[in-house]
């Protein structure tokens, strides 16, 4: 945790400096001018704060001056500068798996996991590629984006779906541009890890035409090809064992150094056209298209331990906290010493088509809006081998190491033999997602001539959504595969010299030999037994489809008197639920659709009061509401009526609700310069967790099963932000051109799951961490500048109540950014940003920290980008 306190205290020294005089640069000579642009990172500060001294909600945003120039290389890592804002690099399906490949992709506001939140483009619903309802940011590139925008309190013209926050990101338009612009950049990535050499092209166009620019066109194109690579070391979990004795102990599962090697590739297209048919009327279609392609090919050398194993003795320390045990596991014919091999190619597709109206009448304004938006996951093929030996293994796990020793009466795991390890699993899958959204809304403004009321707003929206799960694997029996070998498919050893180098020196088997997947395809082909994948009947759960339609309305009253400004409302949505799924019991599944109807009222207040002009004094109060995901709305399921157990989603979940407060102080001292402090409290009423519980089953008599589902339960969160930013102008030159901008946040929760490891403690919401620290410091001269960007984030629960009924936690992460630009002219520069220079790894455990489940290493990235602006 020193980490943490490092952090933390550079946060409030910073946060408790004297503001510093600030004078805006200006050439008093030229009495011609009469406003001072201010561009560059001062300027897109600028305008940020602007944006959020305006509103009349609560929000940060972070602003883009120009096109191209976004100060990270992905949208997430953007985010993450923002208070309270906290983002995954990677989806953490499962405990001891990731899909992270070091790039931000998902986001988490005031402790609101990914999928409690809601982002939208340009206002308008963007489909998911994850199979939840967060969204992967890394979809989408940066030079799209002109803003984003994050909302913490709502209003009630806002969709619902949101309990930590909603993001909007905000487009170009071309009319907004007003003239003829190009852009065009260059950027080469130097990924450490994989050392290997990447390249990304981006081009924009737009211009105006016709009579007054009344037609406006824009498009923009961003390819990307990387070479990635990512060392890892997993587990799968812990076992409670037995020994002799009756002592028991925790015992990890298995041991997995795992290297992954990736080929990606993207291409993104964003549209724009805009028309202005009258005065009065505009008219506009967007249009956004990824596509997303990543080969990867990775091998996991995996040392299987389990249930089965015989225990030698088991020692517990002093104080209960850790357990260190040996274990003989797992007889010669379970074959538990293993090479695994997957070779996968996934793809994600993403489209969105918008079509605006506006309408600006004296009093009244209309805006009618339709769309459509999909998402398509896909991975296919995904090809799994396995390669074993029987042999018996002992491991121990010492107090000076959390990781094992091991030695081996078969194959040696420091140098195993190829030709011992015999072919006993191949297949082929294939799994996906779809998420289709269709929506129409007309929006009304009525400008009123009272003394307090200044307009009122009110509309409808109407959505109609349906996600889709599949899975498929081949059928083959496996008798094709006896007599191979992995001496009959292998590249030799590790294609790396130096895999996990952090971790050189330590008990771990690091090399192993690596499968040949080409070599393997080659002798089972496509055609024979890789042929196409079938529905299995263990993979009917994994089939099935939720469909919501909503109708929304809602009415939304503007204020303003003296110092008093805000906006209060109400949201109304009726939700039709359907489900399709499967209940399978002894190979034979069943289908089952449920479908149900629900109402929501979402109230909202907020209120700006001025104690002065550059003083601000903000309070927001309402209620807001999520989905539950889609696979815990599964009525998909798997009967043991032997056991007389079942697992199953549950459609009949309330969806998350909370009731939200909101408090904040805002000094804007300076231009350009803030001081802030704010506290906020959610009390989520509906929050789903798991449980078991005892009921009938339709279909099964009237027997009582033991059933595994999702439930509603509570959750409360409590916390408060404090951010400053100031530019330094008034010192003396050259510390005139130096800049900071500091926030920390702390989130302090409470769910109703209990705390394994703390009789009668509850545990915090799954994805909340306590704390999160943003240091950025720049420099800006007229030519050259230098930004540094540290965050920290401390531990929290990724997966809870998993492995061996242990929490899954993230332990705290830090991470260093850097970005030098120099300007060779007003249309021409070169910007070098490094990525990770801190080179931080991910470390996740079970429980506690001796109890490991997967280190993460991904390296550094370097990059250069050359960039025209005509």
């Amino acid at each position: 945790m020193n980490r943490y306190h490092v952090g933390l205290a550079s946060a409030i020294a910073v946060l408790c400096a004297m503001p510093v005089n600030y004078t805006l640069a200006q050439d008093a000579d030229d009495e011609a001018i009469e406003e001072i642009v201010v561009t560059g990172i001062r300027g897109s500060l600028a305008q940020s704060l602007n944006l959020k001294k305006n509103s009349g909600q609560i929000v940060d945003s972070i602003t883009s001056e120009d096109i191209g120039k976004f100060p990270d290389q992905n949208i997430a890592e953007s985010l993450q500068r923002v208070p309270g804002v906290q983002i995954q690099r990677g989806l953490d399906d499962t405990a001891g798996s990731s899909s992270g490949d070091g790039e931000g992709s998902t986001v988490s506001i005031r402790g609101m996991r990914p999928d409690l939140n809601k982002t939208t483009v340009n206002g308008a619903s963007q489909s998911s590629t994850t199979g939840g309802r967060d969204f992967n940011f890394s979809n989408l590139a940066p030079e799209l984006v002109q803003r984003i925008e994050v909302f913490k309190t709502p209003t009630a013209d806002q969709d619902e779906g949101a309990i930590g926050g909603t993001i909007n990101l905000v487009t170009r338009k071309p009319r907004e541009i007003g003239k003829f612009k190009a852009v065009g950049a260059a950027k080469i990535t130097q990924h450490q890890l994989a050392d290997a050499t990447n390249y990304k092209l981006s081009g924009l166009v737009s211009n105006v035409f016709g009579d007054n620019d009344r037609v406006g066109a824009l498009l923009s194109v961003n390819y990307s090809d990387d070479e990635l690579r990512r060392d890892s070391v997993e587990s799968f979990g812990w076992n409670i064992m037995t020994d002799a004795g009756g002592d028991t102990g925790l015992v990890a599962r298995d041991i997995r150094p795992n290297l992954k090697l990736e080929d990606r590739q993207k291409l993104m297209v964003n549209g724009s056209l805009e028309f202005q048919a009258t005065e009065r009327l505009n008219l506009r279609a967007d249009f956004i298209f990824s596509d997303q392609q990543q080969d990867e090919q990775a091998s996991n050398y995996q040392l299987r331990v389990g249930n089965n194993g015989t225990i030698n003795d088991i020692t517990v320390n002093a104080d209960d906290t850790a357990v260190f045990a040996s274990t003989s596991p797992r007889n010669a014919g379970q074959r538990f010493h293993r090479v695994v091999a997957f070779n996968r190619t996934d793809t994600r597709t993403t489209s969105n088509v918008v079509l605006t109206a506006d309408w600006a009448g004296d009093k009244w304004d209309i805006s009618p809006q339709a769309g459509f938006t999909t998402g398509e996951y896909e991975r296919d093929p995904s090809l799994f081998a396995v390669f074993a030996v029987g042999a018996d293994l002992t491991y121990d796990i010492g107090p000076d190491s959390i990781w094992p020793v091991l030695t081996s009466s078969g194959s040696d795991p420091y140098d195993p033999d190829p030709s011992v390890f015999q072919l006993i699993t191949l297949s082929r899958a294939n799994n996906g997602n779809k998420d289709e959204e269709s929506f129409f809304q007309v929006d009304f403004d009525r400008e009123l001539d009272g003394n307090f009321l200044t307009s009122l707003e009110f509309g409808v929206k109407w959505r109609d959504r349906e996600m889709t799960f599949t899975k498929a694997v081949d059928g083959s029996t496996g008798a094709e595969r006896n007599g191979y070998t992995l001496s009959d498919f292998t590249l030799g050893q590790l294609p790396v010299d130096d895999f996990a180098s952090d971790l050189q020196g330590s008990p771990l088997p690091l090399n192993w030999p690596f499968p040949d997947m080409a070599a393997l395809t080659d002798v089972f082909s496509f055609d024979g037994i890789l042929g196409d994948p079938i529905i299995r009947p263990q993979d009917l759960t994994s089939n099935f489809d939720v469909s919501e339609e909503t109708l929304a309305g809602y009415v939304k009253a503007n204020f303003e008197r003296d110092r008093l400004r805000g906006n209060f409302g109400v949201r109304v949505i009726e939700t039709r639920q359907e489900n399709n799924g499967f209940a399978v019991e002894g190979g034979v599944g069943t289908p089952i659709q449920d479908s149900r109807t629900y109402t929501d009222v979402l109230p909202s207040l907020n209120v700006v009061f001025a104690i002065q002009d550059d003083l601000l004094l903000r309070f927001g109060a309402a209620r807001v509401m999520a989905r539950p995901t889609f696979k815990e709305l599964s009525n998909a399921g798997t009967i043991n009526a032997g056991a007389m157990t079942a697992n199953f989603g549950n459609p009949y979940l309330d969806p998350y609700e909370a009731d939200t407060y909101d408090f904040a102080l805002e000094w804007y001292f300076q231009e350009g310069a803030l001081l802030s402090a704010g506290i906020f409290y959610k009390d989520v009423t509906s929050f789903v967790t798991k449980e078991q519980v005892v009921e009938t089953i339709p279909g099964q008599g009237d027997d009582e099963f033991l059933v595994n589902k999702p439930v509603n339960g509570s959750a409360e969160v409590t916390g408060y932000e404090l951010t400053y930013q100031q530019n330094f102008t008034g010192l003396p030159a050259p510390f005139n051109n130096l800049g900071v901008v500091t926030n920390y946040t702390y989130v302090d929760s409470e769910s109703t799951f209990a705390d394994p490891n703390a009789e009668g403690a509850l545990l915090p919401m799954p994805g909340t961490s306590e704390d999160t620290v943003n240091l950025i410091g720049f420099y800006e001269g007229e030519r050259f500048s230098v930004r540094l960007a540290y965050n920290y984030r401390s531990e929290y629960i990724l997966h809870p109540l998993s492995l061996g009924g242990q929490n899954v936690v993230r332990d705290d992460y830090d991470q260093l950014d850097a970005t030098v630009t120099y300007n060779f002219s007003d249309n021409i520069s070169l910007v070098a940003e490094a990525t990770n220079l801190s080179n931080s790894t991910t470390y996740d455990y079970a429980g506690i920290d001796e109890r490991w489940v997967a280190w993460r290493d991904t390296g550094r990235r370097v990059s250069l980008n050359l960039r025209a602006n005509f």
